[in-house]
């Protein structure tokens, strides 16, 4: 049995809802599984797996800084196959570009870049995607991680689509990268929804939340993962000037129910039609 590493951030859950599945149909074709959450693991001295995964939810057209850097420090391979996971909100071809780094680091260091798997997930932040897109989303994730996990199997090389278009619009809003932790300064608790939990303290992945007496205090280490503010039981978060963006609550995921005409949200339209196999004739907007 072949033994596969997934080294994964995942925000608020979906990324790791995602790998997961892979994983499980990895299973039937021999291929064991290890998780290593990113924000707790340090890269190993030496990776004793046949495989390796890295996973990660897209932030504005790129990887989470927190992803790219683990890359960055990870050791000298020789020759292990390796592939990507990736999770976003919208099946845009712009999203294409968001694994380069991390995909030169990992071919730089001696490893076998193989493929890269885009699964589209409910938004964390912008907009709440309605629950029969959910639905789609979920009976589509199963469908995939059955077709990608033979490419992981036979240990298949699909090439990037990266095309230029993707490149341009990612290198323009990795200003994300720098700003983040200036925006993330300007988050702020609001007092009479907060009950004094500490889940944003205890959650948060570079720890950059912490409590000063009766206040709560931002630093200057947001990756913009929106863990916070989606997770926060009483939506106490107010995100600054991300504020009309924001998204409270966990989705039902396994639970969301599917409709015969689902409700395909306009902005994406066509690109979401296309990801989940709908004919426009057979959608409601």
């Amino acid at each position: 049995m072949k033994t596969l590493d997934v080294y994964y951030f995942s925000a608020t859950g979906n990324t790791l809802k995602a790998v997961q599945a892979l994983c499980h149909a990895l299973q039937a074709k021999g291929i064991q599984s290890r998780f290593w959450p990113i924000e707790k693991t340090q890269p190993p001295a030496a990776p004793d797996g046949d495989m390796i995964c890295i996973a990660y939810p897209v932030h504005g057209f790129n990887a989470p800084v927190i992803a790219e850097r683990f890359a960055k420090t990870f050791p000298q391979g020789s020759g292990q196959y390796f592939f990507v996971v990736k999770t976003g909100g919208e099946p845009l071809k712009i999203n294409g570009a968001s694994s380069v780094r991390i995909v030169k680091r990992m071919q730089a260091k001696g490893y076998r870049f193989g493929a890269e798997f885009h699964y589209i997930m409910p938004y964390n932040i912008i907009f709440r995607h309605p629950d029969d897109m959910v639905a789609l989303m979920r009976e589509r994730l199963y469908q995939k991680v059955a077709e990608d996990a033979e490419v992981v199997a036979n240990e298949q090389n699909i090439p990037l689509p990266a095309c230029a278009k993707a490149r341009l619009v990612a290198g323009l809003v990795r200003i994300e990268h720098p700003a983040m932790p200036v925006i993330g300064k300007t988050f702020r608790v609001v007092k009479k929804k907060c009950i004094d939990c500490g889940l944003c303290i205890r959650n948060c992945p570079t720890q950059n939340i912490r409590k000063q007496g009766d206040k709560f205090k931002f630093g200057n280490h947001c990756l913009g993962c929106m863990r916070c503010s989606f997770l926060c039981p009483k939506g106490a978060i107010n995100i600054g000037i991300l504020q009309a963006w924001k998204v409270n609550g966990k989705y039902d995921f396994e639970g969301a129910k599917a409709s015969d005409t689902p409700h395909i949200i306009r902005y994406c339209h066509n690109s979401y039609l296309r990801y989940f196999g709908i004919d426009k004739e057979n959608k409601k907007d």
